[in-house]
């Protein structure tokens, strides 16, 4: 028992060791302070409103439709019923 738990303890260990070390950050780098946190209500707000004109969006609903008749298309069954039937019989015997 004291094995399993000794096994599991360093396999934890090995779990939390960097696999990757940086080894190309200069002095500068690894003294260099964290980034400051930023709000993201503050990024958004930088961010400017989409704009879009009464074609393109004509054009997106146009191709919406269009992709979503092809997404009908390609859910229908690949074998009609009628060969599905033939195909029974075959197995069947």
């Amino acid at each position: 028992m004291r094995l399993a738990t000794a096994l599991a303890c360093l396999c934890l260990l090995a779990a939390c060791a960097d696999p990757y070390p940086r080894t190309d950050l200069s002095a500068a780098d690894k003294a260099a302070p964290y980034p400051d946190l930023v709000p993201a209500e503050a990024i958004r707000a930088r961010v400017p409103q989409p704009r879009t004109t009464p074609q393109a969006q004509a054009d997106l609903d146009a191709r919406a439709a269009r992709l979503r008749a092809r997404a009908d298309a390609l859910r229908r069954p690949v074998i009609g019923d009628e060969a599905r039937t033939r195909m029974q019989q075959g197995v069947d015997g």
